[in-house]
């Protein structure tokens, strides 16, 4: 599966997820787990997280994934000659995000 659908996917689930606990806090629904009754401050908790995963879900398929070549260029992933770059022309052409002084 590519990125594109599988964050669509995901982004779907974690919706739904956040739209349960959603309701679940409207409605007042009790969860009981065992002996333990769940509190309602979970289902917040779970809002809140799965209401952002969807969110991050979402954005990441609304973005075409950036490759960059081995001169450190971006290239157009839609030309014909479009090849993904390997693991080690990344890793000599990635830019430094340690701006520590030396």
């Amino acid at each position: 599966m590519d990125q594109k659908p599988f964050s669509i996917v995901a982004g779907l689930i974690f919706t739904l997820v956040a739209l349960f606990h959603l309701v679940r806090i409207y409605m007042g629904w009790p969860v009981d787990i065992g002996d333990w009754s769940v509190p309602m401050w979970f289902s917040w908790i779970g809002l809140v997280v799965a209401g952002g995963l969807a969110f991050f879900g979402f954005r990441l398929a609304a973005h075409e994934p950036r490759w960059y070549g081995q001169n450190g260029q971006q290239v157009d992933n839609r030309s014909p000659q479009f090849e993904k770059p390997t693991i080690r022309s990344w890793r000599k052409n990635k830019p430094r995000t340690c701006f520590m002084a030396r």
